[in-house]
């Protein structure tokens, strides 16, 4: 069980390795462990401004299957299984989700990873995920389109009362919308997977809202053996509350580009007057 753990981690990290920053469409959502007779299924979920309309390979780590999608509006979602008679028998999904009926992989209980490539085998998704970070009858919802799919951080058991929002916004969505009174201590990372060498998604913002009083503030990126490569913020002052904006070009202090891969993040908070500390541990995705 170990053995397949490891196995699928070094996999999942290896296909963000190869993230691609071109992608559009993501994998949102899944029912890996239904309750009777419901079937398994996957939600995608186009967040570009455009209409998707391609050949896409969905996959595990044994075998991959083609699913065409025919017009997904921008913003849209599209919901693939494999009879969706039977899932309509379970679930009231919206007239304006795509619903596909098409074979796709078998989604273990335990613990699996999925990949969505387009046709032309360039990767630009992954979704790693463990059977305990759900119980039985609830899906799998993604926080963000944004972040990795790896960890049960950034993948959360789905909060509505039937258990899943199939063909609808996540329940646990977290979205950015700036105009909005802050309500909470968050990091939001955007975008991520991000690519130094792209035309549109050169740049990673992190953005540091708190609603408490802290007064010194760090970020530090790491590879992963460890080692610190750049260091954004150096206990900087936090004079109030509020919204701290930070970017992150991919490069270090000498302006070397790192290469594709994951960089874990640590933001840590102090108040040096009461002694209270907020750390944050996050991913950023350097794409191709």
């Amino acid at each position: 069980m170990m053995k397949k753990y490891y196995f699928l981690m070094i996999f999942s990290l290896v296909l963000l390795f190869c993230y691609s920053a071109k992608s559009q469409i993501v994998i949102n959502e899944i029912m890996f462990n239904p309750v009777g007779d419901e079937p398994e299924w996957i939600e995608l979920y186009n967040y570009s401004n455009e209409t998707f309309s391609d050949s896409l390979i969905i996959s595990d780590i044994i075998k991959g299957y083609n699913i065409f999608l025919s017009n997904l509006p921008s913003k849209s979602y599209c919901v693939i299984v494999n009879d969706t008679i039977l899932l309509r028998n379970f679930r009231s999904i919206p007239d304006s989700t795509l619903l596909v009926q098409t074979k796709i992989p078998s989604l273990n209980n335990d613990l699996d990873s999925l990949t969505l490539s387009l046709k032309t085998g360039e990767k630009i998704d992954s979704f790693y995920y463990k059977g305990t970070w759900s119980d039985k009858g609830y899906s799998l919802e993604r926080i963000s389109n944004t972040h990795p799919a790896i960890n049960n951080e950034t993948l959360l058991q789905s909060k509505d009362t039937t258990g899943a929002t199939c063909g609808m916004i996540n329940s646990n969505e977290i979205g950015i919308i700036p105009d909005l009174p802050l309500v909470d201590n968050f990091v939001a990372i955007t975008p991520n997977p991000f690519s130094p060498n792209s035309y549109d998604k050169n740049i990673c913002h992190l953005d540091v809202s708190t609603i408490e009083k802290f007064d010194r503030l760090s970020i530090d990126i790491y590879n992963m053996n460890g080692a610190k490569v750049i260091n954004l913020a150096d206990e900087q002052e936090m004079l109030t509350p509020g919204l701290y904006k930070f970017t992150w070009d991919g490069k270090n202090e000498n302006g070397y580009i790192f290469q594709a891969g994951v960089y874990p993040v640590i933001i840590n908070l102090q108040n040096s007057q009461s002694g209270k500390s907020l750390q944050f541990k996050k991913l950023i995705v350097i794409g191709l």
